[in-house]
Formats: C-alpha cells, sequence, structure tokens
C-alpha cells in the first residue's frame, strides 16, 4: 500500500469516528492497543487454521 493511499485509509477512520462521536454524542473512547492486538491475533488464528486444513490436518484449539 502506498504512502498517500495509507493516509487516505486513516483519514477516513478519524472522519467516521468524528461523525459517530458528534451525531450520537458520545465521549471519544480510545480502545488501546490491545484492541488491535486482540484483533489481530484472532485473524492470524483463523488464517493458520485454514491453512492447515487447506494442507489436510485436523484442528482443535485448546485454551
Amino acid at each position: 500500500m502506498g504512502t498517500k493511499k495509507a493516509q487516505v485509509a486513516i483519514a477516513h477512520k478519524i472522519l467516521i469516528a468524528c461523525w459517530h462521536i458528534l451525531k450520537y454524542k458520545v465521549v471519544y473512547k480510545d480502545l488501546g492497543e490491545p484492541y488491535l492486538t486482540k484483533d489481530k491475533q484472532e485473524k492470524a488464528t483463523r488464517h493458520y487454521i485454514k491453512k492447515l486444513k487447506q494442507l489436510g490436518y485436523e484442528v482443535q484449539l485448546a485454551s
């Protein structure tokens, strides 16, 4: 992704957040890094499970 494209994507996210704050009159609440890390971890988990299944492995997750 190019620099300008990334800047536009971030500006879009900020604009959407501002719109929600103004429309619903709510206080901005930063979800922080744990929110982003958790999302990234869940996405990676789904990705690797899918890849393992494509390779013919049976996958069971244990916590």
